[in-house]
């Protein structure tokens, strides 16, 4: 089931695709149907071409289906938040419990991962309640840091 789009949204392509959108290079891609794929044959090809554009594009889209998603404020986006990073701590937890032998429940790496993945989706929910480019916000404290240590690794920052 695609997400129910106004006749205006910008994002919507077609009947098959429920996020339309451009990425870097210009190609018309759906982070939902089809990923750009453009860095398939560089150096950043281990990396994943999610962004954080497509994630709140993505989570703007599935929040108009969610049932009860007008009532979800700052205030309750920040608990969530809170509790999504709790779990990944919970999560860690658990695959050290595992990894070292200690009796208990435990947890997968993949378990791990499905929990950050929810802590940085919730996050961003938080940061689009709050008006916030998250993408923009972690290019620019991420540069500030480089430069206070005097660290050559920058991110692209936009305008």
């Amino acid at each position: 089931m695609t997400a129910q789009h106004k006749p205006d949204c910008k994002f919507f392509r077609a009947a098959t695709c429920a996020v339309g959108i451009e990425c870097e290079h210009g190609h018309d891609v759906c982070p939902i149907c089809d990923p750009c794929t453009c860095n398939e044959n560089s150096k950043e090809a281990n990396m994943s071409s999610m962004t954080f554009g497509a994630l709140r594009q993505a989570n703007d889209t599935r929040q108009m289906e969610w049932p009860g998603n007008e009532k979800a404020d700052i205030a309750f986006r920040t608990i969530e938040v809170a509790g999504e990073f709790g779990e990944v701590s919970e999560a860690v937890k658990k695959h050290l419990r595992a990894e070292r032998g200690i009796k208990g429940s435990t947890a997968s790496m993949e378990d791990v991962a499905d929990e950050m993945a929810d802590a940085i989706i919730s996050l961003d929910l938080l940061a689009s309640e709050m008006g916030i480019d998250l993408g923009a916000a972690v290019a620019r404290k991420f540069n500030r840091t480089s430069v206070k240590y005097d660290l050559k690794t920058r991110l692209p920052e936009t305008v």
